[in-house]
């Protein structure tokens, strides 16, 4: 059972629906955080991408982070070990739950699809 965003890298209907789930969760055009197709390290890059996203929301204002976490439906709980963190530990964390909480949602919608 797929559990990671990485792990569906290289299935790429799924991949642009969890990419779209992200856009639609992060309130961000595709060109803000583009999947590079012809990439072999296009994981690799749209991670940098997604860092420097939480870079500048977290510079910008807390209270924005907050709104995402809510829309991306991230856990009060989970969201509570993030604070302690260093920044770099924080935004890092951040991107693995975002990214793993729109795989979840999208295959979450293709179980009920399918039943």
């Amino acid at each position: 059972m797929l559990q990671r965003f990485e792990d569906v890298t290289q299935q790429e209907d799924l991949l642009r629906e969890v990419l779209n789930q992200i856009y639609k969760d992060l309130n961000v055009e595709e060109d803000e955080l583009k999947w590079d197709w012809d990439d072999p390290d296009a994981y690799t890059r749209f991670r940098d991408r997604m860092y420097r996203y939480f870079q500048n929301v977290l510079e910008q204002k807390r209270s924005s982070l907050m709104q995402i976490l809510y829309r991306v439906d991230i856990s009060e709980k989970q969201s509570a070990r993030l604070w302690p963190m260093e920044r770099d530990g924080q935004i890092k964390r951040l991107c693995d739950l975002v990214l793993n909480r729109c795989l979840q949602k999208v295959l979450t919608r293709r179980m009920f699809r399918h039943k």
